[in-house]
C-alpha cells in the first residue's frame, strides 16, 4: 500500500517542486491527492480479494484431500 501511495505523492512534488503546478493552485493538489488515494484503495481491495479468494480455494482443497 505503502509503494501505491508513494509513487504519485513523489510524482505530485516533484511538479510541485519544479513549479509545473504552483503552489497558488491548491485545488489541483487536492484533487490529485483524491484521486491518488481512491486509486489506492481500488488496487489494494483488488489485491486483497486475490487474496482472500486464494486463501478459500486452499482450504477447500486442503479440506477436500483430508
Amino acid at each position: 500500500m505503502l509503494v501505491i501511495i508513494a509513487i504519485p505523492l513523489l510524482i505530485i512534488y516533484f511538479l510541485i517542486t519544479s513549479g509545473i503546478i504552483g503552489i497558488g493552485n491548491q485545488w489541483i493538489i487536492r484533487i490529485l491527492a483524491i484521486i491518488t488515494i481512491l486509486i489506492a484503495t481500488y488496487i489494494f481491495v483488488l489485491i486483497q480479494s486475490f487474496f482472500v479468494k486464494f486463501q478459500y480455494e486452499m482450504y477447500k482443497t486442503v479440506k477436500k484431500n483430508k
